[in-house]
Order: C-alpha cells, then sequence, then structure tokens
C-alpha cells in the first residue's frame, strides 16, 4: 500500500515538472495574446509530444531535448509556413471568387448588350436618361393633343406662341 502512494506522489512530481516544463515552453513560443505563429508552434509541440508519449516514450527526455534555441526555432519556422500556406491558400481562393463575381457581372452586363434593339433603347430610357426623355415625350404628347383637339385658330396660335417662346430662348 505505501508503495502505491509514493509512486501516486512521484507521478503527481512528474507532472507538476511537465507542467512547469510545459509552460517555460509556452512562455518561450507565445508571446502574446496575439501571436497566433507562437501559438500555432506550441501546438505543434504539444502534437509531438503526445505522439511520443502514446508511444511510451520518456516525456522528460523529450522536453529537455525540445527546450532549446534551435528546436524552439524550428517550432517557430514551421508554424510561419503553416500560416504563409494557410493565407496564400486564403488568397487564391478570394481570388477566385473576386475574378469569379466579375465573369458574372460582364456576363450579366454583356446578356443586357445582346437583346433587341426596342429592349435596349428601354433599357437605356429607363436608366439615367428617362428624366429628359420623359420631358420630351410629354412635350411632344402635348402637341398632337392640341392639334387634335383645338381648332385651326387654336392651332395656329399655339404653333406662333411656341415659336415666340423658343426664339426669346434662344435669343
Amino acid at each position: 500500500m505505501l508503495s502505491i502512494v509514493r509512486r501516486s506522489l512521484a507521478m503527481t512530481d512528474n507532472k507538476a515538472e511537465d507542467a512547469y516544463n510545459g509552460n517555460r515552453i509556452y512562455s518561450k513560443l507565445v508571446t502574446s495574446q496575439k501571436d497566433f505563429v507562437g501559438m500555432i508552434a506550441y501546438a505543434i509541440y504539444k502534437k509531438e509530444k503526445i505522439k511520443r508519449a502514446e508511444a511510451g516514450e520518456d516525456v522528460k527526455a523529450f522536453v529537455k531535448v525540445k527546450n532549446n534555441s534551435a528546436e524552439l526555432k524550428r517550432y517557430k519556422k514551421e508554424a510561419e509556413e503553416l500560416m504563409a500556406g494557410l493565407l496564400q491558400l486564403t488568397i487564391q481562393e478570394q481570388t477566385k471568387n473576386i475574378e469569379k463575381q466579375i465573369s458574372d457581372d460582364l456576363a450579366s452586363f454583356m446578356a443586357g448588350k445582346r437583346k433587341g434593339k426596342w429592349s435596349r433603347f428601354f433599357s437605356w430610357h429607363n436608366s439615367g436618361a428617362g428624366g429628359v426623355v420623359g420631358n420630351i415625350y410629354t412635350v411632344l404628347v402635348s402637341v398632337i393633343l392640341v392639334y387634335i383637339f383645338s381648332s385651326s385658330d387654336g392651332w395656329n396660335s399655339a404653333k406662333l406662341s411656341a415659336i415666340d417662346a423658343f426664339k426669346k430662348l434662344l435669343g
């Protein structure tokens, strides 16, 4: 019974020492809460440590070997390469999305250009020039209605009045 307690205490001491060594490695790899490369480097270290522990290897020896500047630099370099690859992949995906959007927009625009003559005209009319063209339509419709519904004297009077107004306008 006493041997079980001693082994348990020894394991607790080892776990505490391992945790302390792990924290030292964490603090060497991760310099701030925004040090994502350091966090990835620590995750790589932990993955290797877990793999060694599962294989039954001596974790203390592993920690001692990994707790040197060359190994820590290797973890940082590997993490930087992973981050660079991730960023490159993200940029490629975003570039593909932007290219697809531009292609879709261009195809949509060109589909509008392929419409028939009248369809293009009304599309143009209903866009920016609609106000000017609408005013011209209103004048033409008014002229036609005056011509249809007025007497010949009324039409001549309206025609002369319009000509005088244009002369004054043009100066």
